[in-house]
């Protein structure tokens, strides 16, 4: 019996290990005067795909995205100025989505900015229906007790109409359920947030964080 060389058992487990363990069959028929009979070999196939979960909200990646309100009180009006103020100059409110790690953003495609306070979402799952959920993990805090501070309850997001975030609102309870179709959840949606102030908060700088969870229902 000759031995196989080493470089060939290499070759022979690299192909192995490529292409997956095979197991089929070998069939033989021989006869003398006659034809021989038909022969078969049976081959099993098996193909196997994980389950897998995807959420987006904002960027791409290991990164948080930031919503940053700020105050911009009054058009025309500069540090030096001494003018009558008016309701126009009371609550402007504007909001940009900025990557912490690319704050103007100015290395994104066109296609991947969504836009003034607006953050694109993606939803993938391939076990069936899924379930999206909110969660504070940071919650503002006052710059001083007893003075007014933002709250969480005062922001909320539309929706294109794919993933929906209505119930969301408030960011503590709310749930949504993304049917399947086919075994498959595969959506995208643009959430546009909106901070509506109920009472003006004192000067400072406040911070929130809030957890979005997809998971299996």
């Amino acid at each position: 019996m000759k031995l196989l060389k080493p470089s060939l058992l290499a070759s022979s487990a690299l192909l192995l290990a490529l292409t997956g363990t095979a197991f089929g069959e070998a069939g033989i028929s021989s006869k003398v005067g006659a034809a021989p009979d038909s022969v078969t070999a049976n081959v099993n196939f098996k193909i196997k795909v994980p389950e897998i979960i995807i959420l987006r909200v904002g960027d791409w990646g290991n990164t948080k995205n930031t919503l940053i309100w700020d105050y911009a009180f009054g058009s025309g009006i500069a540090e030096t100025s001494n003018t009558d103020a008016t309701s126009a100059q009371w609550g402007k409110i504007t909001a940009d989505a900025v990557d912490p790690q690319n704050a103007n953003s100015d290395n994104e495609s066109a296609s991947d900015k969504a836009g003034d306070g607006i953050l694109k979402v993606a939803a993938f799952s391939n076990t069936g229906d899924v379930r999206l959920t909110s969660a504070i993990v940071t919650d503002f805090t006052a710059v001083t007790a007893g003075f007014n501070k933002p709250s969480l309850s005062e922001i909320s997001a539309t929706d294109g109409g794919s993933i929906a975030h209505t119930a969301l609102n408030g960011f503590t309870g709310g749930t949504v359920d993304l049917t399947n179709t086919a075994g498959l959840v595969k959506l995208t949606d643009a959430w546009q947030y909106t901070y509506t102030p109920t009472n003006n908060p004192a000067a400072g700088e406040y911070n929130a964080e809030v957890k979005y969870t997809l998971a299996n229902i």
